[in-house]
């Protein structure tokens, strides 16, 4: 798979002190085999505020139907 394109949105970010859970929704469309897809899933990023910065630390996606 080769994506051109992915686009988040509706996203929800919760804070919890030093760590966030986000949630949202993305887009993704590229090439797989020569053939242009089209792709559609909902996502939940945790992160953890260390040393200054934001980092991730888990990420999980999951595929909607069309």
């Amino acid at each position: 798979m080769h994506p051109e394109q992915i686009v988040n949105e509706s996203m929800t970010a919760h804070v919890y002190g030093e760590s966030a859970v986000v949630t949202g929704v993305y887009h993704e469309k590229g090439l797989r085999n020569g053939k242009a897809y089209l792709r559609r899933g909902r996502f939940t990023d945790t992160w953890v505020y260390r040393k200054g910065e934001w980092v991730c630390v888990a990420s999980q996606s999951t595929l909607i139907q069309h």
